[in-house]
């Protein structure tokens, strides 16, 4: 889901993606804000490899990110915004703290919903 999104804004904003290490970002604007989208190339489990790795090379803080990811305990479109935190048990998000050595770092949970089940 976080893919999708920041796919959604790339598009909008006619940002182009490009290989940078082990992710691929997208540079643009929104509104007077410069931006860098970023796609980890790493597994999901993984994936504070590549954004570690981009916060170094851009020289920015951790509380200057919004990770995007999607959350099965949050029904289809309901968003959830924080500004730092626990994992929760999601992997991605252990990688994040543990490579960027912090938890404040702000999160949008975007709602998939949990699949029905079929007995």
């Amino acid at each position: 889901m976080g893919f999708h999104v920041v796919d959604l804004l790339a598009d909008t904003y006619t940002m182009r993606w490009e290989r940078r290490g082990r992710a691929m970002i997208a540079n643009g604007t929104i509104g007077y804000e410069k931006v860098v989208l970023v796609k980890p190339t790493t597994y999901m489990n993984n994936s504070g490899e590549a954004v570690g790795e981009l916060v170094r090379w851009f020289k920015i803080e951790p509380d200057d990110i919004l990770v995007i990811y999607d959350e099965l305990d949050l029904p289809v479109g309901h968003i959830r915004l924080r500004a730092q935190g626990s994992s929760g048990g999601h992997n991605g998000i252990n990688s994040l703290i543990s490579h960027l050595h912090t938890n404040q770092f702000p999160r949008l949970r975007v709602g998939i919903g949990r699949p029905p089940i079929n007995t």
